[in-house]
């Protein structure tokens, strides 16, 4: 039986998190399994998130064990970039597409890949669990003072039902817009 849960821990990895939800930013370590990408990961699991050694917001103490409900997750920042898995997420022919999002207090423009025979917005309208976005530029704003802070980032997981618009770039406005910047 001992070298059952040897096997079982040694196929699984513990990914460090940042969380944003309606109450704030959440971290903690998330047990996922090795050979599964984080997304997949997420997008398999119940209704919440199982987080250890974790912080919440003006928490001055680790918190052990902390579980978050799934559907208050806005989105979520892996300290470690995860490459890409030939074996993992969408098994069908996908197309690199520039995107604009709003989600709660955060504004997002990036990278996702969607099915090549589905628009941007119909693929966030059937896609409710996490999307990975990548080489993006993330906004968050305070909601109490106004304040906000921007960071480029290579890497984020944003929850598709917890988008409140989302629209692909195209690259003639891209040209434009950063003509009169």
């Amino acid at each position: 039986m001992a070298n059952f849960f040897a096997a079982a821990r040694q196929s699984k990895t513990f990914v460090s998190l940042r969380i944003l939800t309606d109450s704030g930013w959440l971290s903690g370590m998330y047990l996922k399994l090795s050979s599964r990408q984080l997304a997949d990961s997420l997008n398999q699991g119940g209704d919440t998130v199982v987080l250890t050694n974790a912080f919440v917001p003006s928490g001055e103490n680790e918190i052990p064990f902390l579980s978050v409900r799934r559907d208050k997750m806005v989105l979520i920042m892996p300290d470690e970039i995860e490459a890409p898995n030939q074996e993992s997420g969408i098994f069908v022919a996908a197309t690199p597409r520039k995107v604009v999002m709003l989600a709660g207090l955060a504004s997002i423009a990036g990278t996702i890949s969607v099915p090549s025979n589905l628009r941007v917005t119909d693929y966030f309208s059937r896609n409710h669990g996490f999307i990975v976005v990548t080489k993006l530029r993330l906004t968050v704003r305070n909601p109490e003072g106004g304040d906000q802070w921007t960071r480029d980032l290579e890497q984020i997981l944003v929850r598709g039902d917890s988008m409140v618009a989302v629209s692909e770039v195209e690259a003639s406005s891209t040209k434009t817009s950063q003509s009169f910047e």
